[in-house]
């Protein structure tokens, strides 16, 4: 007679490590500029698999009794993996939002995981061979390691703490991204803050777990275990399918942009640059193109989209417009705004309102703050110096 292995709550831990495993080697093998995390995403997302085939190990007995035959110790090969959730993450969103990749000073962030060893080494002298044995069966048994029960919060407490920290890191950048830009929702990518709240959201639940834990709620411990397994696999569905969306793994890049992008990069390495003719050329094309289409006009334009307009690479309409005009991107759609903006005050008697609105403001505020910086008056003011000036003439 066939004997059932696993059952219907093992079924979100298969699933989710075959979904991880899956994308991070898709993430890995699509093609793409660097630089967009690809790598840091799909270690996150071997992470999390690992830490559910740990959770998959231990607690599906058809597994664990076929693997404890060779001993207590295939146990705790994965133990450490959710000490690597928060850095993982918080590297992401760094990157994500400043570029800045890991780097030999981020090594600090590995000391957790590279101590894990002597961690293990700590419980198996504190529990002794035996109880190591009989934790494998009896998952109490491992709370007589003082050890094994800071490890187990200490995984609760730095996921929390870093989650903490790229919600901290997101929300000041945002202020950064609103300071310099017309419209920082477009700059900040939408799921950034769906990851990292997805993130805070199961490092809470976490947490409180250890909570229920700890005051010996048997029941409640035990479902909330069953419904931590199926909050991860939600959590990393989302992710994937949302970054799958706004990624080139979707949509793939045309074989023409991935060498004029490879172009560009030979070109970033150059330290003495002079702008040749055709890349002046090609950046006045570039700023030619922005106001006959009025693509200034989408208040949710971004550089991907500019780029495929334009039918170039993102890092050479970037490299352009900043080497040739010393402009940002969003300087450019800027200033093509502002004099929109000003057209429409000198020649409408339209309310602020719809002036920001045919302009491609998204807010009167962003408005507001933008076109002072370029002519150092309001809006009003302008109108009425414009209304002066007209008088006098």
């Amino acid at each position: 007679m066939n004997k059932l292995i696993f059952n219907i709550n093992d079924l979100a831990l298969l699933l989710m490590i075959a979904q991880c495993s899956m994308l991070a080697f898709i993430l890995m093998l699509s093609r793409g500029k660097s630089g967009e995390g690809k790598g840091t995403l799909a270690a996150l997302l071997m992470i999390f698999a690992l830490q559910s085939l740990d959770v998959l190990i231990y607690w599906s007995v058809p597994v664990k009794t076929i693997i404890a035959e060779h001993g207590a110790w295939p146990f705790w090969l994965f133990k450490w993996a959710p000490l690597a959730q928060g850095p993982l993450l918080f590297a992401y969103v760094r990157l994500k939002l400043t570029g800045q990749a890991l780097s030999l000073s981020d090594a600090k962030h590995a000391l957790p995981i590279l101590s894990y060893p002597l961690i293990v080494w700590g419980i198996a002298m504190q529990l002794g061979p035996q109880g190591m044995i009989d934790g494998v069966f009896k998952f109490g048994v491992l709370f007589q390691s003082t050890i094994f029960d800071t490890l187990l919060w200490t995984q609760k407490i730095s996921a929390a703490a870093y989650g903490s920290a790229a919600v901290w890191f997101m929300l000041k950048n945002y202020k950064r991204l609103e300071y310099n830009f017309s419209n920082p929702v477009s700059a900040q990518p939408l799921w950034l803050p769906i990851i990292v709240v997805g993130f805070m959201v199961l490092a809470i639940f976490h947490l409180a777990q250890g909570v229920i834990a700890f005051f010996g709620w048997i029941v409640i411990n035990h479902f909330s275990g069953i419904l931590s397994n199926y909050l991860n696999f939600a959590f990393v569905t989302a992710l994937i399918s949302y970054s799958l969306l706004k990624s080139a793994v979707v949509t793939p890049i045309p074989d023409v942009l991935v060498e004029a992008d490879n172009k560009a990069e030979n070109a970033d390495v150059k330290e003495d640059f002079s702008p040749s003719e055709e890349d002046i050329q090609t950046a006045h094309n570039l700023t030619q193109l922005l106001a006959d289409q009025q693509l200034y006009l989408n208040p949710e334009l971004t550089l991907e989209d500019f780029s495929r307009a334009a039918r170039l690479p993102e890092r050479q309409v970037s490299y352009l417009l900043n080497s040739v005009l010393g402009q940002s991107f969003f300087e450019c759609v800027n200033a093509a705004r502002v004099a929109r903006a000003k057209e429409l005050l000198a020649a409408e008697s339209w309310p602020v309102q719809r002036i920001f609105e045919e302009s491609g403001f998204n807010s009167k505020a962003t408005f507001n703050r933008i076109f002072k910086r370029y002519t150092h008056m309001t809006p009003s003011h302008y109108r009425k110096h414009n209304d002066m000036a007209l008088d006098t003439a």
